[in-house]
């Protein structure tokens, strides 16, 4: 049975102070160790989330667990949830957000290197159908040597590019270096809108700096949980992010809930027969087939 959609209402810690993610209730955390739990029936290949082209399957699912490094299955099915959520009851400045997929780095990455640029490829719009074009700001998911997640907020209304990172590095030249290579691939991307209407976004000579006011992880493996608070809370202007490492856990525990409640999960309806996932932001169609 699938669980029912429930109301949250704010637990409070001992001290009277009401926690920023409420715990889980009893049933809830039965729900998500079900989809967590890997055993002679349930597959680690099972699919436990379907939301649009977006699927989880379930040994993706449990990178949600305290200590998972986050799996971009989960990334890209919560920002399906974020943008729909936000482009529907969110505040101004989140309702003009274009929100890319964990690929979309990768392939505006190779386009660079390969110095071209595929107009046929779904990249102008995202999972709602949102144009990029129409977009105030642009958030970019960015995996740095396969081991860490940050994101870059391509800001189109002040011209700034600002880097929202739980492990700021101290030296800067390397990831510079990324940087510019991810701005000259999102040139590529903007290059229709320059041509029809005569517009030029030259990214790379816009202001490129560090948040500092953004929490920052205190071990090595919630560097994902990190980025996705950054997607959700934050809203450009410093200190707005309230989170820290000591709610993680209830966050994870909140991601979870929401991917397994949410009313966009197909999971029950289409895991039986078919789900697609892009391939490595290439924007070919994957199909899979329950067997």
């Amino acid at each position: 049975m699938k669980p029912q959609k429930v109301i949250y209402t704010l637990a409070r810690d001992p001290h009277g102070r009401p926690s920023l993610f409420p715990s889980l209730t009893a049933s809830q955390k039965a729900a998500v160790d079900d989809a967590q739990r890997c055993d002679g029936i349930r597959s680690m290949s099972d699919i436990v989330v379907c939301i649009d082209e977006a699927f989880v399957y379930r040994a993706a699912f449990k990178t949600l667990e305290p200590g998972g490094l986050l799996d971009d299955m989960v990334i890209d099915a919560y920002m399906r949830i974020l943008d729909n959520q936000q482009r529907e009851w969110g505040p101004p400045h989140q309702k003009r957000t274009y929100y890319g997929s964990s690929h979309l780095h990768q392939f505006m990455r190779k386009c660079v290197m390969e110095r071209k640029f595929s107009y046929g490829v779904p990249v102008h719009t995202n999972s709602t159908g949102f144009d990029i074009y129409e977009s105030d700001r642009v958030f970019i998911p960015v995996n740095r040597s396969g081991v860490h997640w940050y994101l870059v907020e391509v800001d189109l209304l002040r011209r700034k590019v600002t880097i929202l990172d739980s492990m700021r590095p101290r030296r800067t030249e390397k990831i510079a270096l990324e940087i510019r290579t991810l701005l000259a691939g999102l040139e590529y991307v903007f290059q229709g809108k320059q041509l029809e209407g005569g517009l030029s976004y030259n990214f790379r000579d816009w202001d490129c700096e560090y948040e500092k006011s953004v929490p920052q992880q205190q071990n090595s493996t919630d560097c994902g949980i990190f980025m996705i608070g950054y997607i959700e809370y934050w809203n450009g202007e410093p200190n707005s992010i309230s989170f820290s490492q000591g709610n993680i856990e209830a966050y994870r525990d909140k991601i979870a809930m929401s991917l397994l409640l949410s009313p966009l999960n197909r999971k029950e309806e289409d895991s039986s027969s078919r789900c697609f996932a892009w391939n490595g932001g290439s924007g070919a169609k994957v199909q899979w087939r329950k067997t």
